[in-house]
């Protein structure tokens, strides 16, 4: 299952596999003004390079190193001539998956395998031509970030395990960014964030306007 869903300024691409009884594990990627984030397993890798064509894609962002945000970087980059960037620590999986990234078989049969990207390292900030994205790195996963945009509100959390379309708000003034956040040392000090929404790598969207094919 691959499927688009629009979001106002925010494409999500969402792909996974139907289970039996229609249970569904899905990756996701977004499309943010010119900026890719993450570009799920290669798996799906012809169906987000078809998608991708009807969009405007200027950059790539990793949130991490695995299989399931870096499966299409060397097809998108290869086919857009794209820049990817990612954490220092996620980089050796980017650039040499197979010696760096440690993949079941049975992963790698059914999800695809990531071949060898260009990739470079990320600073602090990721700018588009409309926004500017502040970059997270999570202290207990290493090579993992978040992205931030501040005015917007918007987390882009990678594989982060909030559940998708919480409002940062209420997380903010509830318990549940304390459990989950604890031991994740100074990543939501200052955000001061009135409104928001999570996005993240592993999660399906149940809202927008969606566009599906597979």
């Amino acid at each position: 299952m691959f499927a688009v869903f629009e979001h106002g300024d925010i494409t999500q691409f969402s792909m996974g596999p139907r289970w039996p009884g229609n249970g569904r594990l899905l990756f996701n990627a977004y499309l943010i003004d010119g900026l890719l984030i993450d570009t799920g397993p290669a798996r799906f890798g012809s169906s987000i390079v078809r998608a991708c064509r009807d969009k405007k894609v200027l950059q790539i962002v990793n949130t991490s190193g695995t299989s399931g945000c870096i499966g299409n970087n060397a097809r998108l980059q290869r086919e857009f001539s794209l820049p990817i960037r990612a954490h220092r620590q996620a980089l050796p999986m980017v650039r040499q998956p197979q010696s760096n990234l440690s993949i079941p078989f049975w992963e790698g049969v059914w999800w695809g395998r990531p071949v060898p990207a260009k990739g470079r390292r990320i600073h602090s900030w990721v700018n588009t031509p409309r926004y500017r994205l502040r970059v997270i790195s999570a202290p207990e996963r290493v090579g993992h970030i978040c992205l931030y945009e501040e005015e917007k509100g918007w987390l882009f959390s990678g594989t982060l395990p909030i559940d998708e379309g919480t409002r940062l708000s209420s997380l903010l003034e509830g318990e549940k960014i304390n459990r989950v956040f604890s031991a994740w040392h100074g990543v939501t000090e200052g955000w001061g964030a009135e409104s928001g929404v999570f996005l993240r790598a592993g999660s399906a969207a149940d809202s927008g306007r969606q566009n599906q094919a597979g």
